[in-house]
């Protein structure tokens, strides 16, 4: 089986996973962001959050600060690929899981779209008010919204990726890496 461990790359104090349940009121919501996907998400639905803790303010705008995020980008899309492999790989191993497995996609923060999944019109942008559901405040700065995070503040660049294996499973709960001691 595949070693989460390996997902995290350099400055693991830097990096936060956690694992929520979907809120019924928004699965519908995002179906629509999957209406391609081959699973039933109506059956439950699970949003990992991947948050990285920035050397900058996000909210405010530089050069430093799109450099960062540029880089930051692409370390969250290699994160999430490998956890997206990882989900795959795993129900392949564990006996007890339906043959269908589990489905896993996520959200590219660049577009707002799924990553694997088929275009669709629907986005979730890291400032949409939806995130507020998983424990993250969204500020209107007047010019434009910034994401909060409960640690870092607006250091921090958000990302998420959904699956149908609940928020509690051993598969999930491997991938769950919060580093808060």
């Amino acid at each position: 089986m595949p070693n989460p461990q390996s997902f995290i790359e350099e400055q693991q104090e830097n990096l936060h996973c956690e694992a929520h349940e979907c809120p019924l009121l928004l699965v519908k919501d995002f179906q629509e962001l999957f209406p391609h996907s081959n699973v039933n998400l109506a059956n439950g639905l699970t949003v990992l959050t991947i948050t990285h803790k920035t050397e900058n303010d996000m909210s405010v705008w530089s050069k430093e600060v799109n450099l960062e995020r540029e880089k930051l980008l692409e370390k969250f899309v290699s994160t999430a690929q490998r956890m997206c492999v990882y989900l795959k790989e795993t129900q392949r191993m564990c006996v007890y899981l339906k043959e269908s497995g589990y489905w896993a996609d996520f959200v590219d923060p660049s577009s707002g779209r799924p990553y694997y999944g088929d275009y669709t019109p629907a986005t979730f942008f890291e400032t949409d008010d939806r995130y507020r559901r998983f424990g993250f405040e969204i500020e209107d700065l007047g010019c434009c919204k910034v994401v909060s995070h409960k640690r870092w503040g607006t250091n921090a660049f958000v990302g998420a990726l959904f699956t149908n294996a609940t928020h509690n499973s051993d598969v999930v709960q491997r991938l769950v890496i919060t580093l808060d001691d």
